[in-house]
């Protein structure tokens, strides 16, 4: 599997801001508002989650991408 680092970067700035514009919302109107701002606040906090979920993702694929071409080299398989 080759996960592809900028894509995930793209994702997680997405999910950043979906939960920035959750954040924007502010509390709801009428006698629903504590159960739906419970429920917009979750969901800001996933998207929080995910994107730093993502964000690791990247640079766990940058990481292992930089070694197996360091290791490559060392091998003398390029230069």
């Amino acid at each position: 599997m080759h996960l592809r680092p900028d894509r995930l970067r793209a994702h997680a700035a997405d999910a950043a801001d979906m939960a920035e514009a959750l954040a924007k919302l502010g509390p709801a109107p009428g006698p629903a508002a504590e159960p739906l701002d419970a429920a917009v606040t979750r969901a800001r906090q996933e998207f929080a989650e995910i994107e730093a979920a993502l964000r690791s993702a990247a640079a766990a694929a940058d990481a292992a991408e930089y070694a197996a071409g360091e290791a490559l080299r060392r091998a003398g398989g390029w230069r």
